[in-house]
């Protein structure tokens, strides 16, 4: 029996500030993310990872800059 594990998009916004690059403390920042719904990788390897990057994209195209 084949079990399809599905691949769940998260885009996460506003990390960069929260942990600057080179710093060992984390810095009071708001951060969200945005959860896509499941993919389950049905076609061949480069489709679904073609998927996967519009899907990204379009995740983080809804998401704004945290208050």
């Amino acid at each position: 029996m084949l079990k399809i594990c599905p691949v769940v998009p998260v885009f996460m916004h506003g990390l960069g500030k929260a942990l600057p690059k080179g710093s060992s403390l984390l810095v009071p920042f708001n951060c969200t993310a945005s959860v896509g719904k499941p993919l389950y990788g049905t076609g061949t390897f480069n489709e679904f990872v073609a998927e996967l990057e519009e899907t990204m994209i379009e995740l983080g195209e809804e998401e704004s800059e945290p208050a």
